[in-house]
């Protein structure tokens, strides 16, 4: 059972960090470059971090889920145990984060005009200022995932399970 818990927790913080880094790394600079215009790509790209984070909602659950009940099962967790438990906390946390910014970041993106030319207006000049902001912050959360998750990985591969 402790093995099946620790290759669910694997599994799914290796779809999750692997989604991640593939958004981030390939995906995002393909549309951004191919889409023809900053307003097309931001739209699509939108749409695939949208559905994304219900994926990745999803595996969080499911790590979750896995992490306590073997934290539960193990007698007693190891000190290792408990550290993993913490940068999978800790990724959850910064899920709930990026959750919140990219919402603020959706309601603000109507306000902003075309990102295909300047603002025509100083309230879409103000928009833009926070949707930038927030995407900044987007970006910040998004980087410390895959930091955190990279670490998780890191840790939960390298541990032998009973």
């Amino acid at each position: 059972m402790l093995r099946f818990l620790h290759s669910a927790l694997i599994l799914t913080a290796a779809l999750w960090i692997g989604g991640l880094a593939a958004l981030a790394f390939v995906v995002a600079p393909i549309v951004f470059r191919t889409a023809g215009s900053r307003e097309l790509a931001g739209t699509i790209f939108g749409t695939i971090l949208r559905t994304f984070t219900w994926v990745e909602v999803v595996l969080a659950l499911i790590a979750a889920v896995s992490m306590a009940v073997f934290l539960i099962l193990s007698r007693p967790p190891a000190p290792l145990d408990w550290a993993r438990a913490g940068l999978l906390s800790a990724l959850i946390l910064l899920l709930v984060g990026t959750m919140f910014v990219n919402s603020a970041a959706a309601e603000t993106r109507p306000q902003c005009g075309s990102f295909d030319r300047e603002p025509a207006t100083a309230a879409e000049g103000e928009a833009r200022v926070r949707f930038d902001r927030l995407h900044s912050w987007s970006v910040r959360l998004v980087g410390t995932q895959l930091l955190v998750g990279g670490l998780l990985l890191a840790l939960s591969a390298g541990r032998r399970w009973g």
